[in-house]
């Protein structure tokens, strides 16, 4: 099984909180009632930016985190101060930033 690049990491961690409802601050995860789970948590339905990212990928990944870090400074923090529109725009740019990164290493190759 090939590695996934960030970008692929992204997406899959996108698409846990890709609309409002799906998506929580304060808390890696929570269930439908709004009480705190964990990541690994069958009840689990809204995660943090974080956590989606942990949840999607089975574990940590330090390079498709870093994507997230760029566009916020920190997408802990961030996730957790910031409105789900520009939570939403952070994503798009960090998944941008990758596939960017991406193509121009395949160019280089």
């Amino acid at each position: 099984m090939s590695e996934q690049k960030p970008s692929q990491m992204l997406r899959k961690a996108w698409a846990l909180i890709d609309a409002p409802e799906k998506w929580t601050q304060s808390a890696f995860a929570r269930d439908y009632n709004g009480t705190q789970v964990t990541i690994l948590n069958e009840d689990a339905t809204c995660f943090c930016s974080l956590g989606a990212l942990i949840k999607s990928n089975d574990g940590f990944d330090e390079a498709a985190k870093e994507y997230l870090n760029r566009p916020t400074g920190g997408i802990v923090n961030y996730n957790d101060t910031h409105t789900w529109p520009e939570v939403k725009a952070a994503w798009m740019k960090a998944i941008a930033l990758a596939a960017e990164d991406e193509a121009k290493n395949e160019t280089n190759r």
